[in-house]
């Protein structure tokens, strides 16, 4: 498509749409020559201090966002246009002066866009466009500095694209698809550990600290969830790990309901702008949809779009001005990616609409000063426009790395966080959440013990709510020591109750290997795996309430479960055993839990016969299935796993007394398939 088909702008007379971008384009750069200031065979642009929402001034002089790096950045994509070596000469000589300032002034910012790590970015643009190794050369040292750093262990990092963990992770990953070194892959890994450390969980799905707050300002892809949900994909794929693509699932469902709390009204215009606003939100559910190769939110950035369209087509003005950051150049940017991802001539159209009124306005302001930098002067201005001259050439700079699609898959160790399960990285992260979730509970208010039992519920299918439970607050001592007892254990009662997001689907369906075990050990139920596993997981739920009557005619209208079921699920030595016996209905079902009892309590011979016949189906099991139960129970060899078993058995049968879900009369009449005999002995 040509852009001097689009009609329609109020253009020059005599002035087609592609001549008219392209002299803007060349008069910002050849402005940028003007004002750099030259000094022993170097050149730099001196950076206006900015403000803060507080009124703080702020510097940073070789940053992306508002430094010298940014305005380098518009200037080689300049001579990548229009080949005129005078644009690189400039990029070189800054160069040298920016590697200079590094030497001589310290730093713990190592972000994309207000950080080194853009510099180092910059340095693997020239590399790819112009083959010289020096610039690969400086890109390593950059990102050599930032591994001998205490940038992860600094005080306030961040998470976010911007000016955090997963903007550092992008230029690594792009530095390891060029060089393949080692120790670039080891800070990858280190970054990673970091950036897990980081998340928090919720009911609605993950966040990273700050990040919660600042989508509430409509930040998207550079300071929100999206951003960090885009990094987590690229890690997936990356790794060729589907587990990083399960957390950026979370990322992106806690941002669904943070966006939810936005105003309903039709937004302003700053509201609809790249960085902070609505079309940043967009593009980061736009990248996410483009690495996973499908279409799950256009639902989203379709909106998004004719909505900043209209926008834009119905202000002469644009009091949000015409900057990338805030402006209509960001507004128009977001066009070209849709375009760039949809191949839909339509947003070409949008962008060069958009990019013919910054054009235009830039006209009506000659003579006035105006800033230079990236994401709010002249350089980002000049950057978007020579992206719509040159649709097909995306540098990557407010996005996933283009390169990326085609690199070989870098070699892992086994153990690397980067290799973990989803069950074993859903493991860590939750008991690091949980942790997190008992250190709140200093003020003991039902608030934090709700956020604690969502936690421990959510976290390993329960596996942790044992132990929140035990940290509820005693009555003793405390004037209000009942009614607050009472309700933690409500919050308790509905976390139960409650199916969270992130049950380990993973662990009981999702791999092939974990999906083969069921159907070997549950063969005798008449319904499908999924089936079981909704089913089994839906009345563990409700284990607290079972044995009221009211609740079983719920459990009934719901769930009419022919047969009887033996689950077992293993966690190293933790087990659980749920035993459904009847013969149609739930009403008529027991249905028992398994903890720990003293012995003494317990009479001898019904128990060991109990335990004897449940010992005795699963080591009966063929060896593909013992295998499995070897691996789950860390087990060098049947003997072990015998030992194991038996321990775990014992002590989870004994507890179930104590509970009171089981009697010593009723052990005696467990069912165990194809195993029932008349003497116990393990």
């Amino acid at each position: 498509m040509n852009l001097n088909e689009i009609v329609g702008l109020s253009l020059p007379m005599n002035n087609t749409l592609t001549h008219q971008l392209r002299t803007c384009a060349i008069e910002i750069g050849d402005l940028l020559l003007r004002k750099a200031i030259a000094r022993d065979g170097r050149v730099y642009w001196p950076v206006e201090p900015r403000r803060d929402a507080n009124g703080h001034a702020w510097r940073n002089s070789d940053s992306l966002y508002n430094g010298n790096t940014g305005i380098d950045v518009f200037l080689l994509n300049l001579y990548l246009y229009t080949q005129d070596e005078k644009y690189l000469d400039a990029v070189e000589k800054n160069l040298r002066w920016q590697h200079r300032n590094c030497a001589e002034v310290s730093t713990n910012n190592y972000s994309f866009y207000h950080g080194r790590m853009g510099l180092a970015y910059l340095c693997l643009l020239l590399y790819r466009h112009t083959s010289r190794a020096s610039h690969l050369r400086k890109a390593e040292q950059i990102a050599l500095a930032c591994t001998k750093s205490g940038y992860l262990h600094s005080a306030g990092l961040r998470s976010s694209v911007s000016d955090g963990l997963a903007g550092t992770l992008q230029v690594f990953i792009a530095l390891y698809g060029i060089t393949g070194e080692k120790w670039v892959l080891d800070y990858i890994e280190r970054a990673v550990e970091k950036l897990l450390e980081q998340l928090n969980l919720s009911p609605e799905g993950a966040f990273w600290e700050p990040v919660r707050e600042n989508i509430r300002s409509f930040h998207g892809y550079a300071y929100g969830l999206s951003g960090i949900a885009v990094v987590l994909l690229q890690l997936g794929r990356f790794a060729g790990n589907a587990s990083f693509t399960e957390l950026a699932r979370f990322a992106l469902l806690q941002e669904d309901q943070l966006l939810k709390n936005l105003p309903g009204r039709a937004p302003e215009d700053r509201e609809l702008s790249l960085i902070p606003g609505l079309a940043g939100i967009a593009l980061g559910r736009l990248y996410a949809d483009a690495l996973t190769g499908k279409e799950e939110h256009r639902h989203l950035y379709a909106p998004a779009a004719l909505a900043a369209h209209n926008g834009l087509q119905a202000r002469a003005a644009w009091p949000a001005g015409n900057s990338l950051g805030e402006g209509r150049a960001g507004i128009g940017f977001f066009f070209l990616q849709l375009f760039r991802a949809t191949k839909e001539e339509a947003y070409l159209e949008y962008a060069a609409a958009a990019a013919g009124q910054v054009a235009n306005d830039l006209v009506h302001q000659q003579g006035q000063e105006a800033p230079l930098d990236f994401m709010h002067g002249l350089s980002g201005i000049g950057f978007f426009v020579l992206q719509v001259l040159q649709p097909s050439l995306d540098l990557g700079i407010l996005g996933p790395d283009p390169v990326e699609r085609g690199r070989p898959a870098p070699r892992i160790q086994p153990d690397s966080v980067l290799k973990k399960s989803p069950a074993l990285l859903k493991e860590q992260i939750y008991r690091k959440d949980f942790a997190c979730s008992m250190a709140r509970l200093k003020d003991r208010s039902g608030e934090a013990y709700a956020q604690l039992f969502g936690t421990a519920y959510a976290g390993l299918g329960g596996k942790l709510l044992a132990q929140a439970e035990s940290s509820l607050p005693g009555e003793e001592g405390e004037p209000d020591g009942a009614e607050r007892l009472s309700q933690c254990r409500k919050e308790a009662a509905k976390f139960r109750l409650k199916k969270p997001i992130y049950q380990m689907d993973a662990v009981l369906a999702g791999e092939k290997q974990h999906e083969h075990f069921v159907l070997r050990v549950f063969a005798e139920a008449s319904f499908s795996v999924s089936s079981l596993h909704d089913k089994v997981w839906t009345l563990r739920n409700h284990l607290h309430v079972i044995r009221k009557e009211e609740n079983r005619a719920d459990l009934n209208a719901r769930y009419d479960v022919p047969g009887f079921i033996h689950f077992w699920t293993t966690y190293g030595r933790n087990t659980s055993i749920l035993v459904l016996e009847g013969k149609g209905r739930v009403e008529e079902y027991k249905l028992y839990r398994f903890n720990l009892i003293p012995e003494q309590f317990v009479g001898g011979q019904r128990i060991d016969y109990a335990i004897g016949n449940l010992l005795r189906f699963f080591m009966s099991q063929p060896e593909e299935v013992r295998a499995l139960l070897r691996t789950f129970t860390n087990s060098k060899d049947d003997d072990q796993l015998r030992a194991i078993l038996q321990e775990s058995i014992t002590d989870t049968i004994y507890e179930c007394i104590m509970d009171g879900f089981l009697t010593c009369e009723e052990t005696a009449l467990l069912p165990v398939p194809g195993r029932v005999t008349e003497n116990a002995g393990a």
